[in-house]
């Protein structure tokens, strides 16, 4: 915002009694907007615009204040608001206020006549002339307007649209009809949680519910109530931790971490059955065998993805998969036990279309497959994206000979468990072979030579690497002559010793580089840490836009506010904690209000805490009184909606 508009705001305060019309403000904005009444308290009308001015970049609330005023009975009579519409109205005279938003702009000239005529502002004026357009041609527009907006039910400009007339609060079941989005925003409003969204938008979800096949985010609890709402949901996800990302990398996933489990219901799961599913994701250490084939039954050709997180699987498990479900192309199994055998992994060999596979132990250490894993190299020619455990020389020799020979492979992430010998050494130049990679992660004890490790040059299409090469007898690689050769390389995973200073000299000459992560030691958490003070000179020389860490969740988030206002270059910042169980537990609650402020304090950094995004504004923000308002003004024509939030409150469906 210019300084010439700034300057409307910095005149000397002034002080007014407080007349009739004044106190009829005070009174209804109290009750309409909380913010411009909080700051009324504090300050002058004077300041009341240049508070508000700081944080509406668009003009918008600063339009609708100005249209508040003058709606207000005999508000020329008063000294206060006549004082304050002034300045609104200087301020969007002047020639810079085209730099505001398009609404903005027209509500300011809808309310400027009223103003200069001193007179009462009259809503109807505004709004009479919509009502008789035909209902197509207003479902058509809408539709245009929401999609300019990306869909979002709560983005001010689909607001607008659907505040302007009671024509267009009419057609936002013909409008958002299949739209996941909204879904996604209602449910993130209310926590995730059914029994907190309001009537309104519960009806809303249920009217557009019957065309949404998929969903942004994963379901948490009462299962039973969200299917019922969503008939057609053929891609389904279940987790204590909605807004989990998927693509992370090995090292955050080998961390651990805390692990919510769900409990699905004999009910739910009696639902699923019915159903054919594309996709099914649980995070269930009492899922059984069982219970899975009870939930695919009906889904043996249709099923493209599955992920068993924590689950208890056995042989027989993986071999139904084998027999039963021919059309898989994503398996992501997380295991608990050690049931999984060489003779289970062998009949993941008849999935032919499988794309990606991942098999990793809760606890952190990916099972151990042999010749299995050779057998699915070889008839598996489709795959993409391979997650393995090389845990000895036989079982490296059995599979990475293999991998050339995949010719689609774009995405490799190995680690051997291994601390003896040099079998990795061996075949770092088969790897070097597979020229179709663009992902390459390898986590490794056992010794590599330099000259090895540079033969992985040849990748020339390589955008991510991940080094965690750590021999017991012999120094660290050097990665500072690898790296440049990498000119298409975009992010770096490594842990904290890898990162000496020519490494960093060679990072920040790679002009395609945008994101960083490390996986650090517990001495870079506390708060006088000199380890966490190096952090910030590397970053400027690296200039990630995004930022991972790996770190102790013991500690306070707020002591990242430093590196966060001295790297101006980041735009995304996110913390994995790496303490496990009922610790990492009680360790994130501490820690997620201070995440939050963090958040509100950089804006315009989008934090990430456990891979879960934190969003300022909605994510355990409750509904503002203005939507609560709007929402029990609906018609009372409106069908009948099945009670579904007393249902849930009766809910069984639990979280473990």
């Amino acid at each position: 915002m210019s300084s010439s508009l700034s300057q409307i705001s910095l005149q000397p305060s002034v002080e007014f009694a407080k007349d009739d019309a004044y106190q009829v403000f005070l009174k209804q904005v109290s009750v309409d907007n909380p913010e411009v009444h909080a700051l009324l308290q504090k300050m002058s009308v004077r300041g009341l615009v240049k508070a508000l001015l700081s944080k509406d970049a668009t003009g918008t609330k600063l339009s609708y204040l100005f249209k508040y005023i003058i709606s207000i009975p005999d508000w020329a009579t008063s000294s206060e608001l006549s004082h304050l519409a002034h300045d609104l109205d200087s301020l969007f005279s002047k020639a810079e206020a085209k730099s505001y938003s398009r609404q903005t702009r027209m509500i300011y000239q809808n309310v400027k006549p009223f103003y200069d005529k001193k007179q009462v502002y009259e809503h109807a004026k505004v709004k009479r002339g919509y009502i008789d357009l035909p209902h197509e041609f207003l479902t058509g527009a809408a539709k245009y307007a929401v999609q300019v907006g990306k869909g979002s039910l709560f983005s001010e400009n689909n607001l607008a649209i659907f505040q302007t007339c009671k024509k267009f609060r009419e057609l936002r079941n013909d409008v958002f009809m299949g739209n996941s989005q909204v879904v996604f925003d209602i449910f993130s409003r209310a926590q995730y949680r059914l029994h907190k969204i309001p009537r309104g938008f519960l009806q809303l979800v249920q009217n557009i519910g019957p065309r949404i096949t998929t969903l942004p985010f994963r379901i948490r609890d009462d299962f039973t109530l969200v299917l019922s709402l969503l008939p057609n949901l053929d891609e389904v996800r279940f987790s204590a931790r909605p807004a989990t990302q998927d693509n992370v990398s090995l090292a955050e996933k080998l961390t651990g971490g805390t692990c919510w489990d769900v409990s699905l219901t004999s009910k739910a799961r009696a639902r699923l059955s019915e159903r054919t599913l594309k996709v099914f994701e649980i995070q269930s250490e009492d899922f059984t065998h069982n219970q899975m084939q009870l939930v695919l039954a009906n889904s043996r050709q249709s099923l493209r993805e599955i992920a068993l997180h924590g689950c208890a699987l056995h042989d027989a498990t993986l071999q139904y998969l084998g027999d039963n479900h021919p059309n898989l192309e994503k398996v992501s199994l997380s295991i608990c036990n050690d049931g999984i055998t060489q003779e289970g992994f062998s009949a993941l060999a008849k999935l032919v279309h499988l794309k990606s596979l991942s098999v990793i132990d809760e606890d952190g250490i990916l099972v151990y497959p042999t010749d299995s894993a050779a057998q699915i190299a070889t008839s598996c020619p489709q795959l993409e994206s391979l997650e393995l455990c090389l845990h000895s020389q036989e079982s490296a020799d059995s599979v990475l000979p293999h991998l050339e020979h995949l010719k689609k492979l774009s995405t490799l992430r190995i680690v051997s468990a291994e601390p003896h010998g040099s079998f990795m050494d061996a075949h770092l130049s088969t790897i070097a072979k597979i020229s179709t990679l663009t992902a390459l992660e390898i986590h490794c004890k056992s010794e590599v030579s330099q000259e090895r490790l540079q033969e992985l040059s040849r990748l020339s299409l390589l955008r991510e690497f991940g080094c965690f090469i750590f021999p017991p007898r012999a120094p660290s690689p050097q990665l500072h002559t690898l790296l440049p050769c990498f000119q298409n390389l975009q992010k770096f995973i490594a842990a904290d010793e890898h990162l000496t200073a020519e490494a960093v000299q060679a990072l920040g000459s790679l002009r395609q580089f945008k994101e960083l992560e490390l996986v650090l030691d517990n001495d870079y958490f506390e708060p006088s840490a000199p380890a966490l003070k190096k952090l910030i000179p590397i970053l400027r020389t690296v200039k990630p836009q995004n930022l991972s860490l790996v770190c102790s969740s013991s500690s306070s988030p707020s002591i990242f506010t430093p590196m966060l206002a001295s790297c101006e270059s980041l735009q995304g910042f996110r913390i994995f904690s790496r303490n496990r169980d009922a610790r990492n537990l009680m360790s994130e609650r501490g820690i997620w209000k201070d995440v939050k402020k963090l958040q509100r304090d950089f804006p315009q950094v989008q934090l990430v805490c456990n891979r879960e995004p934190v969003f300022a504004k909605t994510y355990v923000q409750e509904l503002s009184r203005e939507e609560h308002k709007e929402e029990a003004s609906d018609d009372e024509s409106d069908e009948e909606v099945v009670d579904l939030t007393a249902q849930a409150k009766r809910s069984k469906c639990s979280v473990m």
